[in-house]
C-alpha cells in the first residue's frame, strides 16, 4: 500500500503591518496652511520689501480683548523709569539753581544742617544713625554733618555729595559712591 505523500507542515503566514500613513511635510514657508483662530477679514495687502503684510479688519470685542496685551510692552518700559529713580544725599541744604535742575532723585539732608533758600522738590530731612555717625565723625575725624550724610547714604544705599575732601576719601573706602561738591559761596544763604 502506498502511503500518502506527507506535506511539510505549513508555517502560518504573518503578514508585516500595514505601512503608516505620513503627511506630506510642507518645505516652504509658503506651503504652511495659516491657521487663525479669528475669523477676519483682509483689508489690503502691501509688500514692503518682498514681506507680505495684510491689513485686517477685526470685530470690536477682539480688538479690545488684544488692546492690553499691546500696550504691555510701553508699560514696561515705562516703569523702570518711575521706580529707578536716583537717591543722593547731601551733607548740607544750601543748593545753586543748577543742582536743584538736576537733582531728579530723592534728596536726603541731615536733619541738623544749615538750610538755604532754593530747595530741589522731592527733599527729605532724615535722622541719621546717631552712633553710626558719631563713630565716623570721632574715628576719621570728619565734619559731623558730613558724618551724618555718610551714615544716611549707608542705609539708604545712596549717592553722597560731600562738601569735604577728606570725607569723601572717608566715605569711598567705606563703601559708598561719594562726589566732592564744594559748597558754593555765590548761594543764597539765609544770615542766621
Amino acid at each position: 500500500p502506498k502511503q500518502p505523500k506527507r506535506l511539510p507542515p505549513q508555517q502560518p503566514i504573518i503578514q508585516p503591518p500595514p505601512p503608516l500613513k505620513r503627511e506630506k511635510i510642507p518645505k516652504k514657508p509658503s506651503e504652511v496652511p495659516l491657521v487663525f483662530p479669528i475669523k477676519s477679514n483682509v483689508v489690503e495687502t502691501i509688500n514692503i520689501f518682498g514681506l507680505k503684510v495684510s491689513r485686517i479688519k477685526v470685530d470690536k470685542t477682539l480688538g479690545l480683548a488684544l488692546t492690553p496685551l499691546m500696550l504691555l510692552p510701553s508699560i514696561a518700559l515705562l516703569v523702570p523709569i518711575a521706580v529707578m529713580r536716583r537717591s543722593v544725599v547731601f551733607d548740607r541744604a544750601v543748593f545753586t539753581p543748577e543742582e536743584v535742575a538736576t537733582l531728579t532723585g530723592y534728596v536726603y539732608v541731615p536733619i541738623r544742617c544749615k538750610i538755604g533758600k532754593v530747595l530741589p522738590s522731592g527733599i527729605t530731612f532724615v535722622q541719621p544713625d546717631e552712633d553710626l555717625a558719631r563713630d565716623i565723625h570721632e574715628i576719621y575725624d570728619v565734619p559731623i554733618r558730613s558724618a551724618e550724610a555718610i551714615a544716611i547714604a549707608l542705609q539708604y544705599g545712596a549717592t553722597v555729595y560731600l562738601s569735604d575732601v577728606k570725607a569723601v576719601k572717608v566715605a569711598i573706602s567705606l563703601g559708598v559712591e561719594a562726589i566732592y561738591a564744594p559748597l558754593n559761596r555765590q548761594t543764597n544763604v539765609p544770615k542766621s
